[in-house]
Order: structure tokens, then C-alpha cells, then sequence
């Protein structure tokens, strides 16, 4: 079964259009993080690690305590989010600090 000329240029070329079509360059499709703190609040409070959010801030705060002192303990500890389920632990440190 020989092809001939004209089927072998018109497979070249579609193959070619696909082929250009797959290899196009696209616009990136960069994944985006919005704060907003209403909505961290909604969640830390639905959050069922919320227990665990006050004792994984007390533990940070008593092991930076000795390196940093307490109130830079405290502002590192607000800025960081829970090793279980990603919620920010500011609404934890301002529940944990007194006033």
C-alpha cells in the first residue's frame, strides 16, 4: 500500500497543525492566595483543629520565647499558618494572649 503524494502532504500538514497547536505557548495560569481575614475567622472557628491551634501556639511561643523573647515570639507565631490544616494562627495567638 503506497501513499501517494498527495495523502503524504496532507498527513505532513495536519500532523504539523497539531503539532503547532499543542506546542503554542500559553498565558501562565499562576496560582493566586488572597487574604482575607473575615474569612480566616469564619474558618478558624468552623476549623475542628481549633483546640490544637491553642496548644501548637502556646508550644511556639514557649520554644521562640527563649531565642526571641515574647513579644517577637508572639508576632513570628501570629504570622504563621497551622502545620495541619493551613488556617493562620493569628485569631489562636489573640484568643491565647490576655489583653
Amino acid at each position: 500500500m503506497a501513499k501517494t503524494r498527495r495523502e503524504l502532504l496532507v498527513t505532513t500538514m495536519l500532523g504539523g497543525a497539531a503539532a503547532a497547536t499543542l506546542l503554542r505557548p500559553s498565558a501562565a495560569r499562576a496560582f493566586r492566595i488572597e487574604e482575607d481575614e473575615v474569612r480566616e475567622r469564619l474558618y478558624l472557628s468552623a476549623c475542628e483543629q481549633q483546640d490544637a491551634h491553642d496548644q501548637i501556639v502556646r508550644d511556639l511561643i514557649a520554644q521562640l520565647e527563649g531565642k526571641e523573647g515574647h513579644d517577637k515570639a508572639v508576632e513570628t507565631v501570629r504570622s504563621m499558618s497551622c502545620p495541619v490544616c493551613g488556617c493562620r494562627l493569628s485569631a489562636a495567638v489573640d484568643a491565647a494572649e490576655p489583653s
